[in-house]
């Protein structure tokens, strides 16, 4: 009877330890495997084995890791938020594993917290050309991200400008960063420079030589997609979509471009629901580089409908930041 009791509680037994696990279970425990978190750091970060390869600098990790599925957009957390690969490269100064996570289409224009801290303002504050130049060729937005509150805290061509960096400075107004954009203390890079740094002033005051944006912008002047400025607050944008050609009435406030709605000489299409556009997202920015040249920063049409971003490939080229001339 015992050795009966003893068979019969080793069966028991191993029904409940002795399954094989699941197709969830080692799957959760291959995620496990790719996000094992370190305690803190020095910089009271957390890091799974992704960030940990970008601080070691060991790109063929950084591809093993990736090709297994860790996520590129989390490399670290803290008690508050999570830190993308690219973040982490940043902050490594790591020019080459920078280029490459972008290559993988790694988020050049993710906000890293509520305060609306970017990439660029991270690129910035690390004092590195080259980073910089990398995420605006990616096509990295120039203005500042608003906090959860709308105020603008971080504005790139003003961080550079209060930390004397002459270079990156020149290299964001070159692209098209506005020197007169405010941050919600009212202070903006032209203001700064003119109580602190008389070199960047001189910088500067070159931008006030192009007053007025007017004409019919082109990437190529054979091509019919154009923004045709009338004056500081309209335009018209012609685009072909699915073939037909299509002319919208745009409104200009401060640099950002709004939809406003169809032209007259324009049908309506079966390209997109127009009444469903939004007439108060910004479909793109445009900045001065010169009397006959402008950079049109591509954003897209919001609508309100389905809550997506029509259009959000840059008509006038391929990267979002695109620098189109005046053509007769």
């Amino acid at each position: 009877m015992k050795l009966y009791l003893i068979i019969l509680l080793l069966i028991l037994s191993c029904n409940s330890s002795c399954q094989k696990p699941n197709k969830n279970s080692l799957l959760e425990i291959k995620q496990a495997e790719l996000t094992d978190n370190i305690p803190p750091g020095i910089d009271g970060l957390k890091y799974n084995k992704l960030g940990l390869a970008i601080k070691s600098d060991n790109l063929e990790e950084i591809k093993k890791l990736l090709k297994k599925g860790s996520d590129i957009e989390i490399a670290a957390e803290d008690e508050y938020n999570e830190y993308s690969a690219l973040y982490i490269a940043i902050i490594n100064r790591n020019e080459k594993i920078v280029k490459f996570l972008i290559g993988n289409k790694a988020n050049v224009n993710s906000v890293l917290n509520d305060e609306g801290y970017t990439l660029l303002i991270t690129a910035i504050k690390s004092n590195d050309i080259n980073i910089v130049q990398e995420l605006l060729n990616a096509g990295v937005k120039l203005n500042a991200s608003t906090d959860i509150e709308g105020n603008k805290k971080f504005i790139p061509i003003l961080e550079s400008t209060i930390s004397n960096q002459l270079d990156i400075t020149k290299l964001l107004m070159e692209n098209g960063a506005d020197p007169f954009e405010k941050n919600f203390e009212n202070i903006s890079a032209f203001e700064y420079a003119k109580n602190n740094n008389k070199n960047l002033l001189a910088v500067f005051e070159s931008k006030n030589k192009y007053a007025e944006i007017k004409g019919n912008y082109k990437s190529d002047c054979n091509s019919k997609v154009s923004f045709l400025i009338l004056d500081n607050d309209n335009a018209y944008l012609d685009l072909i979509t699915n073939d037909e050609y299509v002319r919208l009435v745009m409104t200009i406030i401060n640099k950002e471009v709004y939809f406003n709605n169809l032209a007259g000489i324009t049908r309506l299409n079966k390209t997109l629901d127009w009444n469903s556009i939004s007439t108060k997202h910004s479909v793109m920015n445009i900045k001065q580089v010169s009397d006959h040249e402008i950079i049109i920063n591509w954003i897209g049409f919001y609508n309100t409908k389905n809550r997506k971003t029509e259009i959000s490939e840059n008509p006038f080229g391929n990267n979002n930041n695109t620098r189109v001339h005046k053509c007769e």
